[in-house]
């Protein structure tokens, strides 16, 4: 059996449920079932809200609500 690497970001507990304000890429993937690949080219094509500190890029937590809400909105 090969041994497969697990990001750190599918171990931890959801960011907000810790009551985070921002999260990496890679956290913000997890939280939505999504690669990590594919999360920043959302977030590259600016379809979901992110900012940059320097030299890293995170994703608001509100900011991804919002856009998983409008993306849900009348689809019930």
């Amino acid at each position: 059996m090969e041994n497969l690497m697990v990001p750190s970001a599918v171990l931890q507990e959801p960011p907000m449920d810790r009551g985070s304000l921002l999260v990496t890429v890679e956290q913000a993937a997890a939280m939505c079932s999504l690669g990590r690949a594919k999360f920043y080219q959302l977030v590259m094509a600016g379809e979901v809200p992110s900012v940059t500190i320097g030299r890293s890029r995170r994703v608001p937590v509100e900011g991804l609500r919002q856009w998983i809400a409008a993306r849900t909105a009348g689809t019930a």
